[in-house]
């Protein structure tokens, strides 16, 4: 990914870097900094355009060489089509042109200098060219065919100022952009060596190396605490189940607490999973709990005035000997049970534990984030949400909108809750009747959160695509980690 991005002042063609980024709005209208290039190059660059057939809709790119300052420059144009000067707008572009610049040194663009707020313009830019520009490390020796060059080692955004708040935008933008590509990694990371153990040590390095505390429990220690579900799910495995903490104490009072789901492998368990295209990705299914623990390091990189914590519990979910049945029964945190009647619906049993325990600390809110479902079929580019505090939700759905990570509100049912009665336990992990939907995995989690304000995301089916989009490659994307950090910023702006 990019090393460096940075702010200079200087016109637009006056930058010795190896590849200029101008923007277009549809019809070819051009946007800030293509009069600058053209005044500086000599070169009629609207009309080169136009004679090639660019026309600036969105999604639209070009480039080409043209002399300059005594020697060859390359041009990008960009297309925003019509109104394309926010920030989500802003991001798009610049993410398109990490992953079009691939094997250029260094790329300059006037895409902060789009829209009335510079500075969002200024983070959006940022972050959309870090998230083009990703990479996960391939596995093996040999070059692989029509793999991707490089992305730029360099990105400058050309702006009118840099005074503070652009600076701020700006590191803001690099610890959003980081933290999201950080997520990747880890979701990408084979299950093989992305353990429990290992996902453990490795969140508790990067939260240390942030500022941030970080207290990693042993099985042992989860079983003294009375963390029946997330043993009961891991107990499975050769790879014994971990839990992390994870805290920001930047201010007192009531903590804002964030737990994610941390299946580092699901089989399904005794209930194996049917099909072999969705298993062979189910490394992915710790990526709530990823996005929950990068959302507070990044707290604490930027130093926010908050107190905020994430507990991920990290477990693999496998069949053998030692596994749960369907039929038995587990004791979560704070003494509730619940019937298992299906191991693959492990997700929920581990967070139910997360919940009840950051519960007990009357947190100023409380949110999971799960690949529980598909997210109730509303497709890969949204989230699904669903709580017991309106406001809250309304915080967290404004936060995803701002960061390029939109969700959407499902109902949460009261009528609903009978479809989990049992007659041995408490609940049961799966309704009666009906599908087992989003909406019916958070009505379980539902019953675990006590009168704490409570959202549960699922971002089953923004975690992973399984395909290109166009902007975003196939693999792992790390939703919703930019929205999580976006309502840690609100909050603490407040």
């Amino acid at each position: 990914m990019p090393s460096v991005v940075d702010l200079s002042t200087d016109p637009a063609g006056s930058d010795t870097d190896d590849l200029l980024a101008l923007p277009f709005f549809d019809g070819l209208r051009p946007g800030p900094g293509v009069a600058d290039a053209e005044r500086a190059l000599g070169v009629p660059l609207t009309d080169m355009l136009a004679r090639h057939g660019f026309r600036g809709q969105q999604g639209d790119y070009s480039s080409f060489l043209v002399p300059g300052g005594g020697r060859a420059r390359g041009i990008a144009a960009i297309g925003l089509g019509a109104a394309g000067d926010g920030p989500s707008a802003v991001r798009d572009a610049a993410q398109r042109l990490a992953t079009q610049a691939a094997g250029s040194a260094s790329v300059a663009t006037t895409l902060a200098m789009l829209g009335p707020d510079r500075a969002a313009s200024v983070r959006a830019a940022t972050e959309g060219f870090l998230l083009g520009g990703y990479r996960f490390s391939r596995a093996g020796s040999r070059p692989v065919e029509g793999e991707r060059p490089a992305p730029p080692g360099r990105l400058t955004l050309l702006v009118a100022e840099a005074g503070r708040a652009s600076q701020d935008a700006l590191a803001r933008g690099i610890v959003a952009g980081e933290s999201a590509n950080w997520v990747r990694d880890l979701v990408h990371a084979p299950a093989a060596t992305a353990t429990p153990a290992a996902l453990a040590e490795q969140m508790a390095a990067r939260a240390m190396e942030h500022d941030a505390e970080a207290h990693v429990w042993t099985a042992r220690e989860l079983e003294r605490q009375g963390f029946g579900g997330v043993l009961g799910v891991g107990q499975g495995s050769r790879n014994e189940p971990f839990l992390v903490e994870i805290v920001h104490a930047g201010a007192g009072g009531a903590p804002l607490a964030l737990t994610g789901k941390g299946i580092t492998f699901d089989s399904g368990g005794l209930n194996l999973k049917r099909d072999p295209a969705e298993i062979a990705w189910m490394r992915a299914d710790m990526a709530g709990g990823a996005a929950a623990a990068a959302a507070v390091i990044a707290a604490a990189a930027l130093g926010l005035p908050i107190h905020a914590v994430a507990v991920v519990p990290l477990a693999e979910n496998m069949p053998g000997g030692g596994s749960i049945r369907p039929g038995d029964v587990l004791t979560h945190r704070g003494g509730r049970t619940s019937e298992v009647m299906d191991t693959d619906a492990e997700g929920r049993l581990v967070i139910a534990d997360t919940i009840a325990y950051l519960a007990e600390r009357d947190p100023a809110a409380l949110i999971d984030v799960a690949t529980l479902t598909d997210a109730g079929g509303i497709g890969h580019a949204l989230w699904a949400a669903m709580g017991t505090d309106q406001a809250l939700l309304r915080e967290i759905l404004d936060a995803g909108e701002a960061a390029g990570e939109p969700g959407w509100q499902l109902p949460l049912r009261d009528e609903y809750r009978v479809l989990f009665t049992s007659l041995s336990a408490d609940l049961r992990n799966t309704p009666r009747h009906g599908a087992d939907t989003s909406v019916m995995a958070a009505t379980f989690l539902r019953e675990f959160a006590a009168d704490a304000p409570w959202v549960h995301i699922d971002n089953g089916s923004t975690a992973w695509l399984e395909f290109d989009t166009g902007l975003w490659p196939e693999g792992a994307t790390g939703s919703p980690a930019r929205a999580l950090i976006r309502f840690l910023e609100t909050r603490a702006a407040r």
